[in-house]
């Protein structure tokens, strides 16, 4: 009995993601955000030295690569991350109700689908 009570008490601390297993869309996305910013900084670095590298492509192609890859992450995430029991894209309902300064935090940390409230299955380890 204390078994299943300790497990229940552990499940409900697990976020929304955790319990439906896409904690890793969200990993996803992060690493494209981090790549298209490598990018953008390579951009800024050949637009201030773009002749001691003449092998290296120019801004131009660090520019569109970087943010073509920040905005697939961005689409990415909006579209990835669904409730499994609604179908709705918990990532953009999130996005579009959240302040800038706190949804990812939002996103990371909520307990429930925003549409239906389905929480994830508990009894998955």
């Amino acid at each position: 009995m204390r078994s299943a009570s300790r497990s229940m008490k552990e499940a409900s601390k697990k976020s929304f993601l955790d319990q439906t297993r896409q904690r890793w869309k969200v990993t996803v996305f992060l690493a494209l955000i981090l790549l298209g910013g490598v990018l953008l900084a390579l951009m800024i670095w050949r637009v201030n030295d773009s002749t001691s590298l003449p092998w290296a492509p120019g801004e131009v192609f660090f520019s569109l690569t970087g943010t073509s890859v920040v905005l697939i992450s961005v689409l990415w995430l909006w579209f990835s991350v669904r409730c499994p029991r609604c179908g709705v894209k918990v990532a953009s309902a999130v996005l579009t109700k959240e302040p800038v300064t706190t949804w990812l935090r939002r996103l990371l940390e909520c307990r429930e689908c925003p549409g239906c409230g389905f929480a994830g299955d508990q009894s998955r380890r």
